[in-house]
């Protein structure tokens, strides 16, 4: 890479991984980044952001005595399952 060179391609903006920051440059040696690990770095980015906001759009839903059984679950899916389990489990029951 040459010095000075923008590192921060134009994938980098449309997956969001620079919105708040300027592109930095090269002022010496820089490490090369394949597109397909800028890719997937931006991906597990997006999916973390996700499972976040998802988590706690479930969470905020819940009634107050079931929010504190699913609070410790850090995983969407984990939360999805267990709740699904209990409307089975619940709908066998009636």
């Amino acid at each position: 890479m040459l010095e000075g060179q923008d590192i921060v391609p134009s994938y980098h903006l449309k997956y969001g991984l620079h919105s708040r920051s300027k592109p930095t440059t090269c002022k010496g040696s820089c490490p090369q980044y394949k597109p397909e690990e800028i890719v997937k770095v931006a991906e597990l980015k997006k999916h973390k952001e996700d499972n976040f906001t998802c988590r706690g759009h479930i969470l905020n839903s819940l009634s107050d005595g079931l929010y504190d059984l699913y609070m410790s679950m850090q995983s969407l899916v984990e939360i999805c399952k267990a709740i699904e389990r209990e409307i089975q489990h619940r709908a066998t029951i009636y």
